[in-house]
């Protein structure tokens, strides 16, 4: 006995083959797909959240920036002002000394002696005057010698002059000041 076999078993099987590995294939493909999808997804959240704390970084190193300006700023400020404050403490420790430099000048003139100019280059000042006698003059130098307000008197000139028929001696005579500290 013969049997025949009309129903075609190995070509269905065949194409049941082919269509399970095309089906097999095409999850495969499609697993693959939705696994990048995720993988880009979380990627790109991953950059978004990066992006933002790099932003909110930026933004408090800029603000960071300009509290450190500001210091450096108010840094500047500051020793400006002390600058400005040592000098109006100069000048008021100094206010007083020409005050008490020309009561000196006053107070160690003997009599029949006066002054004609003074000036004043630095810390030298430079006196000119006449006197009726060289010994008054000679006393003007002395005491100054002897005031704290003056060092390094030196007579620079003493000479015999006539002024309005009068004899007089003409002096000149320069000094070093400085204000004795209290």
């Amino acid at each position: 006995m013969i049997r025949i076999n009309l129903l075609p078993t190995k070509k269905l099987r065949r194409e049941l083959g082919i269509r399970q590995e095309l089906l097999l294939s095409g999850l495969i493909f499609v697993f693959i797909i939705v696994v990048l999808g995720l993988v880009w997804m979380w990627q790109s959240k991953t950059m978004e959240s990066l992006t933002a704390r790099k932003n909110e970084k930026q933004q408090k190193l800029d603000q960071i920036k300009k509290v450190v300006t500001e210091v450096e700023q108010f840094k500047k400020d500051k020793e400006l002002y002390e600058q400005k404050i040592n000098i109006i403490k100069d000048l008021e420790a100094q206010q007083s000394g020409p005050v008490h430099i020309l009561d000196e000048l006053s107070v160690n003139l003997p009599d029949k002696i006066w002054f004609e100019s003074m000036t004043l280059k630095g810390n030298v000042i430079t006196v000119s005057g006449s006197a009726f006698a060289n010994i008054a003059i000679v006393d003007f130098v002395n005491n100054l010698k002897r005031s704290p307000y003056f060092q390094n008197v030196q007579l620079l000139e003493s000479k015999l002059s006539d002024k309005k028929d009068v004899r007089v001696y003409a002096y000149k005579l320069s000094a070093n000041m400085s204000v004795p500290k209290k």
